[in-house]
């Protein structure tokens, strides 16, 4: 089977809590780890033998507060809270591998203003760093302000789009309030 089926399997679950969502049906797409085991599940059933890694958040912005789960996804997000950025999440098996998976959630009070960076592990494999340790020490300190861009980081990074040949693909999303 190919990579479209693998995808639309999660992309289907998500649609369906979405629309029981807005139908005032359910309030599931709302609990991070029980959508992550829904997802798990969906691709499990679908015996493709591939697998996901995904951080799945609810951003409440009248309560500030981040609600999370993560299935598999490394490095973990960086939150700066205008303060200091820290990692946020925990170790977790990724969607679709393990019938067995069950997935945590989380949350934590968000200040009036904050910067969150999630990206995927292609990132680090651009770091000349030697060891993991030294990438993620890196990495969270390319996250030093409130007021950086998604530009201003993949430059930092040191990839240059028109010239950086990428050995897997590099995801970056950047949430600021």
């Amino acid at each position: 089977r190919s990579t479209p089926l693998y995808s639309s399997a999660a992309s289907d679950v998500y649609k369906r809590q979405l629309e029981d969502y807005k139908q005032k049906k359910s309030r599931l797409i709302l609990e991070p780890a029980e959508v992550l085991s829904d997802f798990n599940r969906a691709l499990i059933e679908q015996k493709l033998e591939k697998h996901l890694t995904i951080f799945y958040g609810v951003i409440d912005l009248e309560r500030n507060q981040l609600s999370y789960s993560n299935g598999g996804q490394f490095p973990f997000p960086i939150l700066h809270d205008g303060v200091k950025a820290s990692y946020i999440g925990e170790k977790s098996y990724p969607i679709g591998l393990f019938s067995q998976a069950s997935y945590t959630g989380a949350s934590l009070s968000l200040p009036e203003h904050f910067c969150l960076l999630i990206c995927s592990d292609g990132l680090l494999e651009l770091m000349d760093h030697p060891t993991m340790v030294e990438k993620e020490a890196e990495l969270l300190s390319l996250v030093d302000t409130l007021d950086l861009s998604t530009e201003q980081f993949i430059s930092r990074v040191g990839i240059d789009e028109t010239k950086t040949e990428l050995p897997d693909d590099v995801t970056v999303l950047l949430i600021q309030r």
